[in-house]
């Protein structure tokens, strides 16, 4: 989410120019938001030039939120197809993982009930069994990510294990900034999460909503999640800066993890 008041490529461009360890990127949704499928596919040449001339990794994709309200349950497909196209987009960058947040069936604020949430997690099987079939054709990974909208499918871990259970090739990107800013216990929602978990967000808040800042400037307890994080699972530092200020931004990421996460 650095650099986000610039285009993809330029984004990218201006990481390449400032970061001197952190080489693997993720193409975030404050960037994919603004673009159609169209659009994107233009600037796919683009990126993979950028990313050979400047040994840039693009490792992970963020599909675009707009995707995420569906009608109803029946209106399913007409996401399906532009989710496929995504995909596609992913697989010719070479991406690794795909992240995706939960879809929501479209509501009136009466009808926040048990059935409604029921239906929101039937929706999303149907649509992640389908669409990790033509992702494992791939080779691409499906990451759901944790929300933090508390009324949402898909902000505490049990509905994450109940979505992708039996869903092969779909895993978990665990959002600690979103969990954090949803009031729960960190190590306990990674212990339930732990054996699907295939990337991390990271980033920092005060608790009382999502703010996107990097570690330490928050209340989140580093100490303990360092200990219990998997080492071996991408992890993005999902912090949201514009302008000049990324270039200082993007150099203490990569003092971050070097000192706080990869050391033990």
């Amino acid at each position: 989410m650095v650099f986000k008041d610039l285009d993809l490529v330029r984004a990218v461009m201006s990481i390449a120019a400032v970061a001197e360890e952190s080489r693997f990127v993720e193409l975030s949704h404050a960037h994919t938001d603004k673009l159609s499928i169209t659009e994107f596919r233009d600037q796919v040449p683009k990126l993979l030039d950028v990313a050979s001339c400047f040994g840039i990794v693009l490792k992970v994709m963020h599909m675009p939120t707009y995707l995420c309200e569906v009608e109803s349950a029946d209106d399913v497909g007409k996401v399906l197809e532009c989710a496929y196209e995504w995909l596609d987009a992913a697989h010719d960058l070479g991406i690794d993982i795909v992240v995706l947040h939960t879809l929501y069936v479209r509501r009136e604020a009466s009808t926040y009930t048990p059935k409604w949430l029921s239906e929101c997690v039937e929706v999303n099987r149907k649509f992640l069994h389908r669409l990790s079939q033509r992702a494992r054709r791939l080779g691409v990974l499906l990451a759901l990510e944790n929300r933090v909208e508390k009324w949402l499918v898909g902000n505490t871990a049990t509905d994450l294990v109940e979505i992708i259970q039996g869903i092969d090739g779909v895993g978990v990107c665990f959002d600690l900034g979103h969990a954090h800013a949803s009031g729960y216990d960190l190590a306990e929602f990674h212990e339930i999460l732990r054996n699907y978990i295939v990337a991390y967000h990271i980033h920092d808040n005060d608790g009382s909503r999502d703010q996107h800042l990097l570690p330490l400037l928050g209340t989140i307890d580093w100490n303990t999640m360092r200990r219990i994080m998997m080492k071996d699972k991408p992890m993005v530092f999902e912090i949201s800066c514009r302008g000049e200020q990324c270039t200082n931004y993007i150099k203490l990421i990569d003092t971050t993890y070097r000192n706080l996460i990869h050391n033990p």
